[in-house]
């Protein structure tokens, strides 16, 4: 019995193993400010670019320990890049967090984080 539970666990894995970075792949190419990136003054656009078309959900600026101030979003069509104006009040980390549907029509989401260094 031991043996076959052991088989089971051990094909299950085999199996899903090779999907999860399918599961967890973003389609974020890119982003301005960069992931991690540390900025001398605080933007006043956030571009997200997409490897595929994608159309966006949502996007969050969340201040560290702040709460969530939703960046208006240009359009609700297949986009491979947007830039959204956002008013970032000051110095400190920031996380940006998005939501999108892919062209196949699967849920997307991911996020950033970059800082603003004070003066």
């Amino acid at each position: 019995m031991m043996n076959m539970l052991r088989i089971f666990v051990m094909s299950a894995l085999i199996v899903a193993g090779p999907a999860a970075p399918v599961w967890a792949h973003s389609p974020l190419s890119a982003s301005s400010p960069s992931d991690g990136e540390r900025l001398a003054g605080a933007p006043t656009v956030i571009t997200l670019s997409f490897a595929r078309p994608a159309r966006l959900v949502k996007v969050e600026l969340v201040p560290d320990g702040g709460d969530p101030v939703r960046v208006g979003i240009p359009t609700r069509e297949m986009i491979r890049e947007a830039s959204l104006p956002v008013a970032v009040p000051g110095a400190g980390r920031y996380e940006v967090r998005w939501r999108a549907l892919g062209d196949d029509g699967h849920a997307m989401s991911g996020g950033f984080s970059f800082t603003v260094d004070a003066r």
